[in-house]
């Protein structure tokens, strides 16, 4: 599974066609689209737009943890016959032929020490897309109970797949590890929050919950105190967890306080999705120029201005939605 020859035999057979489709399948199973794709869901319906993010976040998250704390080598980086499709700059590795010997085989030990030691590129274990696209496709399919999402979720995910190795980014276990961290995370959805129509128990309020006293504590050691752990042991995805716990204490404060009541809806669902998915970008544009801007700004200080950025967000989506007035109706 760690063979370089699957992706030296693509892009030596691939067509102009096939080119673009990889193209096009590798962008579309970005983590960012995955986020995109739950921030508008979120804007249509916040219940279930609030779990898939929970979903794809957390798939982000583990993914990125998961690749440092493996530490493997792209195939880009083990065999220099493999080219840079993306670029089309000239592939410097100094190693040749250096994939795995068989299909069950590791990676040369010579080659992992190698790269480790020069610590100048980017892990491949697991693949972030398929995690992504498996996270977004599959959760979409559970929370909607539409069996067309799962087809989608099988397709897409094959596709992103043979994308990822075609430009050399992945071998098939980055792709296969990407699949089932997903999938895991997916399961673990479905289990504790999705099945048996318990998303509305999840939801917090001011009445009296259903949820037993275990329940209760895994929610909130969940919403509050993995992102605030995440905040000062995983530097790197620090951002991460603190649009985290942005997006649940947003979550936890309406269900406890509620929403001042409007005349009526602001927006109908589709733009408030749209509405969702353009006020992150802007929030993504204003930090990527801030930390541009001031590379010796710590990312933790990049981390506290988005949690309360990611609260506000929340807020405003549950706003534009009215739904104070269906609650209080």
């Amino acid at each position: 599974m760690f063979q370089t020859e699957p992706v030296i035999y693509l892009q030596a057979h691939a067509s102009d066609a096939f080119h673009y489709f990889m193209v096009a399948f590798t962008r579309l199973g970005s983590p960012t689209v995955a986020l995109a794709a739950a921030l508008f869901l979120f804007g249509v319906d916040r219940k279930k737009g609030f779990i898939l993010l929970q979903i794809v976040i957390a798939s982000a998250i583990a993914a990125e943890l998961l690749k440092d704390l493996i530490a493997l080598p792209r195939p880009l980086y083990v065999d220099n016959a493999i080219r840079f499709l993306d670029n089309m700059r000239p592939n410097e590795s100094p190693f040749n032929g250096m994939g795995a010997t068989g299909f069950w085989s590791a990676l040369p030990q010579s080659v992992v020490d190698y790269w480790r030691a020069d610590g100048s590129q980017h892990w491949g274990m697991p693949s972030g897309h398929v995690s992504a696209t498996v996270a977004v496709w599959a959760g979409l399919a559970l929370l909607t109970r539409q069996p067309a999402y799962a087809g989608v979720a099988a397709f897409m995910t094959v596709g992103v797949g043979v994308s990822r190795m075609y430009f050399g980014k992945h071998f098939l276990a980055d792709v296969i590890g990407g699949m089932a961290l997903a999938a895991v995370i997916v399961v673990v959805a479905w289990l504790a929050v999705i099945r048996d129509g318990r998303i509305t128990p999840f939801m917090p309020s001011r009445k009296r919950r259903s949820r037993t006293i275990l329940h209760e504590l895994m929610y909130y050691a969940w919403l509050l105190l993995v992102p605030i752990a995440g905040l000062f042991l995983a530097n790197e995805q620090s951002l991460a967890f603190a649009a985290l716990l942005g997006l649940n204490l947003g979550h936890l404060v309406i269900g406890r306080t509620g929403l001042p009541p409007l005349p009526a809806p602001v927006l109908p669902a589709f733009l408030r999705g749209a509405v969702a998915v353009a006020l992150i970008a802007l929030v993504a544009l204003g930090l990527h120029t801030l930390l541009t801007g001031d590379p010796a700004l710590p990312q933790v200080s990049a981390a506290l201005v988005a949690a309360p950025i990611m609260f506000v967000f929340v807020y405003t989506v549950a706003l534009l939605s009215g739904e104070a007035n269906r609650h209080s109706a």
